[in-house]
């Protein structure tokens, strides 16, 4: 069995370098994918767990933060880059917590055009208290 560093090559061209245990892909490493998306950190039973990033090269969207079984669970920020611009603010991004992949808990969404939303957050949607202030910097406060 796998155990320690090593490579492996996919026949779809996927290539995961990183560390094994008992044949499982286990600790630090990066897994590049077919597509040329890629993940790189840390593994455990052949999956993404713990702490990791994920580019997403089709889609241009880039996530740093905690993983449970291959998916975004815990604190994490999500963005969605921009390739047309430099600017950091002018890209949608969300800053706060996870569930199975999706926003879930306590959160902040920042919009590409400069609005903002500052709460609670149900699988995936915007839900319970919460602070939305607009491009113009009007602000509503209350439950969504």
């Amino acid at each position: 069995m796998r155990d320690g560093y090593g490579e492996l090559r996919y026949k779809n061209g996927s290539i995961y370098q990183g560390n094994w245990q008992k044949g499982m892909k286990w600790g630090d490493g990066r897994m590049t994918y077919a597509t040329g998306n890629y993940y790189e950190g840390n593994w455990e039973n052949n999956k993404r767990n713990g702490h990791g990033v994920m580019f997403w090269v089709t889609s241009n969207e880039k996530y740093t933060g905690n993983w449970v079984e291959n998916m975004q669970s815990g604190f994490g920020t999500h963005i969605w880059l921009d390739s047309g611009t430099s600017n950091k603010l002018l890209r949608n991004r969300y800053v706060g917590y996870w569930q199975n992949g999706l926003r879930h808990g306590k959160g902040t969404f920042y919009y590409s055009n400069g609005s903002k939303y500052e709460g609670d957050w149900q699988q995936n949607f915007k839900e319970g208290q919460g602070l939305f202030t607009f491009e113009d910097g009007t602000e509503y406060e209350g439950p969504f």
